[in-house]
């Protein structure tokens, strides 16, 4: 969340106090949390923690739902491993130095945060935020992430639209049409006035005039809201989301989900929120990765979560491990969104009560019937982790 500010004056604390700058007429702030304070014998006050530190009186400012119009603040250096050797990672430089053996070998495509670098024994290391040592050698730098934005809805706004999953794809004068008229280009919005059936191929009509195939157009249709209140419908046939209040569509955007089907279909609960975590492989699990300081997360069923995600610009398109992958500033921008905002200070946060949680709605429009609910809901359960665990010990 943002808001636009009408030469605000920033204090140190939510209330008069110590000033510490002023923000211009028109200028956006970034919100870091909410406060409200209520005094005897005095109106309730309510004040916006902003970026980077200091208070602003709600009263002097406008809030703001679009997305962020500059890159979200990501941490230094993001790497990849590209090396088709895996790597050493090493607790700390400590035990590089004294040749212990390594916390754990990462592989292509993982992800680490570096602060610093250093040189030992004619070798470069990075050095990570948790102090964690790797070999520089077969990594490289994520220089920029994705720029991919979704899109903010407004109640005039036409449902159903879809975006072209390809550069070049072709639109038609008439269905089955040889010859193409246009083309469209990759992630190209374009609204849906008809579609038709000829064979087994479903044709689109849209807006801007000819006719597109079904297959080449990622979709956003309204849906029947499963309940009141925030929540968010994903379609993996798709690959798209719409986040919703109540009946009305909010946001939509493509994502990525699971490969072969690995993102569980049903009704979850959002079970917490972390500003930014690293994500691994559990000791059960056939593959295993290392994602560095994944930001905005919102798990929905055990260790899945829709997060953002650094690494690629593949959204539209199946490619995870179960996760929902989002843009950085769309992620951004749905964790700012969903209830409950984190208390000042919080990285992260825990629901206990899921009954009364944002719910995910999983679906896969190709399949006929009623939602299947593939997964039981919340967070991890040790009984099952421990199971499993025990399990994959004995297939090793």
């Amino acid at each position: 969340m943002e808001v636009i500010a009408h030469e605000a004056p920033i204090v140190s604390r939510p209330w008069p106090s110590q000033l510490e700058g002023t923000a211009e007429h028109g200028a956006r702030l970034g919100v870091r949390g909410l406060v409200v304070r209520s005094l005897r014998h005095r109106p309730q006050e309510t004040w916006y923690a902003v970026a980077p530190l200091g208070f602003v009186d709600a009263k002097l400012v406008q809030p703001v739902a679009a997305p962020p119009a500059s890159p979200p603040s990501l941490p230094v250096r993001y790497l990849q491993v590209i090396s088709e050797q895996r790597l050493p990672l090493y607790p700390s430089r400590a035990e590089l130095e004294q040749a212990a053996p390594p916390e754990r070998l990462l592989g292509r495509g993982d992800t680490l945060v570096a602060a610093s670098a250093f040189s030992w024994h004619d070798h470069d290391y990075w050095l990570s935020l948790d102090r964690k040592v790797l070999p520089q050698a077969g990594t490289v730098e994520i220089h920029e992430p994705s720029q991919w934005q979704g899109l903010l809805l407004r109640p005039a706004d036409r449902l159903p639209f879809g975006w072209a999953t390809s550069d070049g794809t072709p639109t038609f004068r008439r269905p089955g049409d040889p010859t193409p008229i246009a083309r469209l280009a990759r992630r190209e919005r374009v609204r849906i006035v008809g579609e038709r059936k000829l064979g087994a191929k479903r044709w689109l009509r849209i807006a801007t005039g000819g006719w597109v195939d079904g297959e080449a157009i990622a979709e956003v249709r309204r849906v029947e809201r499963p309940r009141t209140g925030q929540w968010i419908d994903v379609d993996v046939a798709e690959q798209v989301l719409v986040a919703y209040a109540g009946a009305r569509p909010s946001f939509a955007t493509l994502i990525s989900s699971g490969r072969d089907g690995t993102t569980p279909l049903g009704v979850y609960p959002i079970w917490a929120k972390a500003r930014s975590i690293t994500m691994k492989s559990q000791p059960y699990d056939k593959t295993t990765y290392f994602a560095d300081r994944v930001p905005w997360a919102l798990f929905f069923q055990w260790h899945n979560a829709l997060h953002g995600a650094y690494w690629h610009d593949r959204f539209g398109q199946e490619k995870t491990r179960g996760c929902i992958n989002l843009a950085p500033f769309d992620a951004r921008w749905l964790f700012e969104w969903i209830a409950p905002p984190l208390p000042l200070g919080w990285d992260g946060l825990q629901r206990r009560d899921l009954d009364r949680s944002p719910v995910v709605v999983v679906r896969d429009s190709r399949r006929k019937g009623p939602l299947p609910q593939d997964r039981p809901i919340g967070p991890p359960q040790p009984a099952v982790e421990r199971r499993l665990i025990e399990e994959a010990a004995v297939k090793r």
